[in-house]
């Protein structure tokens, strides 16, 4: 439990004189991501009326919290560090107080000589506590949100993706708000997306209004959905009967605010705690919606005087079916709703929660997976029938295979498939399970120290599925996506795209072209994937006057080198290609506590002794990948001309796999010419794209994968994920 001493003063901005862009951009407000309850309002003009000292004029409040508030004054003041003041605010014409306090810090503002004093206010009543929080919100526009910055701003031109996420807010039902451009005063209105009616050049955004609509000319929209907040600007509109008609917009800013999306609670959910500051007050709410990390919850009526920074030291969580689940918590955000007739709305509250325990995540992620993942369900052991979604997908036929060749795989499969299932911390398979068995499936493994890769996404193509094909992919990818993202580890996410994939190239490849301008967040490698035959003999001649063997510490830094200069850093820092990590220790560690195989190993080639290619072969465990593409060679030249040696480390790999059992592996072929191992007999599957991107990329990831899932919005046979 978090000790009670541990509650913060929650000082949080109120009243932010602020310049006219300020104001505009607060009144844009993002979806509430972060900790801050900002109110900018220009002309508020909060003062603050001392009652135990004569002042010349009263001073401007800057900052307001209940425990805190920092005034500025244009003169000298005749008051020092620890003296007592007793005051009201005013703000209006409104009052508020008696208040008292203490100054606490007192500074000079340059350039003008401005003193600004902050000043510690002793508890004040609940009642005065409530009216001072809702000094705040009466100064928030009716639906602005909280004003954290967004973690990612993007401005979407093309047409043809405008109106694939106009289709998907269309679908999703999505709720925001009008506002005039024209001046303050408007009152917001609440709308929902309609309709996108597709004429061509003349398409048509059509909106249901709650209440009377703003001025008609110009206006600014805003739609909050899954992670972001999406917003548009017109300069025309017409009113019919309760709908507003707005012409196809040029642009879209789509503005990501949160790591997780949220859902709606279940009805019979509800927040318990006992405020840290008026103790009396014990608050019970049903919840309103929740994520992995936290959730919301109304307060009608009364208000539960809660504001952004305040610290829960116990809340408890009565979850249908799940009990009372016990946490810490952090109000990051409160802001009050518009409502449809132009009232004050509900007042909501988001909190972040703290876990108490080690099981306390576990637990809570686990209770809220029904309202996430309705439909998909973690593997439960069922490799029989992953196999039949295998044969049935056409996925045993990618690169030219057949089902008859993977055959002799069938046990490995199962036993691996069996382990993977209890292995949480390293993997996951996700499926969709209906009563014809598994309709798609995708697995996740973290085969290096802080990397998770998606492979095997499979969907069934014969007979009639249980829902639409779109919305099947669309769950089972964002079930599997967002596991990762439980993992405190997890910094990249990797995944091979076919080059001649179709879904999978809209899916992985598409987005992380979009960020690869961002080279210290994603990168796109070209490579082509060669077998090799462990039985085959050798073919190629040995070359005279060259040897092999293990590397030393400098021949080790010096592959390193190599790598980290001719490869992006998120390829580097993906495959542990790092001192330190370089051995693959952790990871397996982790494979072997879940009675998995998972090793890496170097072979140089030398010339009169210098290193000239060296070889880093990869192995796991039979069966985790259905194609062996985790038993892998990438081959690097250390001196100019090494890649002549590339066909003695090809048979040195061959060995090394014989020797442990395994019947083939696959050279990773990244340079632009593979004749240099034609020799060598490798069987080539085909080109592929290695897609590499941040963890902190994985919410516009997800975002991406529900706009290309938007029924008629892309093809989708032939995944290509391998």
């Amino acid at each position: 439990m978090v000790p009670s001493s541990a509650v913060t003063s929650g000082q949080f901005p109120v009243v932010h004189e602020a310049d006219e862009a300020e104001a505009d951009e607060a009144r844009g407000g993002d979806a509430g991501g972060g900790a801050s309850d900002d109110a900018l309002a220009h002309s508020a003009n909060v003062r603050l009326v001392p009652l135990s000292i004569p002042l010349p004029a009263p001073l401007r409040v800057v900052r307001l919290s209940p425990s805190t508030l920092t005034c500025v004054a244009e003169a000298p003041v005749p008051l020092s560090l620890g003296e007592s003041l007793d005051f009201r605010l005013t703000v209006r014409g409104d009052s508020l107080g008696p208040l008292h306090g203490v100054v606490a810090r007192l500074r000079t503002l340059p350039p003008r000589g401005q003193r600004e004093l902050e000043i510690v206010l002793a508890r004040p009543s609940l009642e005065l506590g409530r009216r001072l929080l809702g000094l705040v919100r009466r100064f928030r526009a009716p639906g602005a949100l909280p004003s954290a910055p967004p973690r990612r701003t993007e401005t979407i031109f093309k047409r043809a993706r405008i109106a694939t996420v106009l289709r998907g807010l269309c679908a999703a039902h999505a709720h925001g708000q009008v506002r005039s451009l024209a001046g303050r005063d408007f009152p917001v209105a609440r709308v929902a997306l309609t309709e996108l009616v597709e004429a061509g050049e003349h398409a048509l955004v059509r909106l249901s209004v709650a209440g009377a609509p703003p001025p008609l000319a110009p206006l600014e929209v805003t739609f909050g959905y899954f992670n972001s907040v999406f917003s548009f600007r017109v300069e025309s509109a017409q009113a019919r009967e309760g709908m507003l008609e707005l012409p196809f917009p040029e642009q879209v800013v789509r503005r990501r605010n949160r790591r997780h999306r949220r859902r709606s609670a279940l009805t019979g959910a509800y927040v318990t705690f006992r405020h840290p500051i008026w103790t009396d007050l014990i608050v019970r709410r049903p919840l309103f919606d929740v994520g992995p990390e936290g959730l919301s919850f109304a307060m009608p009526g009364a208000d539960d005087a809660l504001f952004a920074g305040l610290e829960l030291p116990e809340i408890l969580v009565s979850w249908p079916g799940r009990g009372l689940l016990s946490f810490a918590a952090e109000v990051r955000h409160v802001f009050r709703q518009a409502a449809p007739d132009q009232g004050e709305g509900e007042v909501l509250c988001g909190l972040k929660l703290i876990p108490l325990g080690p099981d306390d995540r576990a637990a809570w992620l686990s209770a809220i997976a029904e309202v996430f993942y309705p439909f998909t369900q973690l593997g439960r052991n069922r490799p029989a029938e992953l196999w039949d979604l295998y044969e049935k997908s056409g996925y045993f036929e990618l690169s030219g295979k057949s089902p008859e060749a993977f055959a002799e795989q069938k046990s490995a499969f199962t036993i691996a498939s069996r382990r993977l299932t209890h292995a949480s911390g390293i993997a996951c398979q996700v499926v969709w399970p209906s009563v014809r068995g598994i309709e798609a499936a995708v697995t996740l493994v973290k085969p290096y120290s802080r990397t998770w890769m998606g492979y095997q996404l499979a969907r069934r193509q014969d007979g009639e599925p249980p829902a639409s094909p779109r919305d099947i992919l669309r769950e089972v990818i964002l079930h599997g996506y967002e596991y990762p993202q439980r993992d405190p580890e997890f910094e990249w996410f990797v995944t091979w795209v076919q080059a001649s994939g179709r879904f999978s190239r809209f899916l992985m490849h598409d987005l992380t072209r979009r960020f690869r301008d961002e080279s210290d967040h994603a990168a796109i490698v070209r490579f082509r994937a060669l077998e090799g035959d462990c039985s085959r003999m050798r073919v190629a001649p040995p070359s005279p006057g060259l040897t092999l063997g293990a590397p030393t510490a400098s021949e080790t830094t010096a592959l390193l080198g190599t790598i980290r200069l001719s490869r992006p850093w998120p390829y580097v820092a993906a495959h542990d290609l790092l001192p330190g990590r370089f051995d693959l220790t952790s990871t397996r560690r982790a494979w072997n506590a879940a009675r998995l195989l998972r090793e890496r190993e170097v072979v140089v080639v030398r010339r009169d002794g210098e290193a000239i290619a060296a070889a880093i072969l990869e192995l796991a465990h039979e069966g985790v990948h259905l194609f062996g593409l985790f038993d892998v060679v990438r081959l690097w030249a250390l001196a100019e001309g090494g890649e002549a040696a590339y066909p003695e480390l090809i048979e040195a790999a061959r060995a090394w796999y014989a020797e442990r059992g395994k019947k083939h592996f696959v050279y990773f072929c990244e340079h632009p010419d593979p004749s240099h191992v034609v020799q060598t007999g490798l069987k080539d599957l085909g080109e592929a794209d290695m897609t590499v991107l941040s963890a902190d990329l994985i919410p516009d990831q997800l975002e991406h994968a529900w706009e290309i899932t938007i029924p008629e919005a892309h093809p989708q046979p032939g995944l290509g994920i391998v």
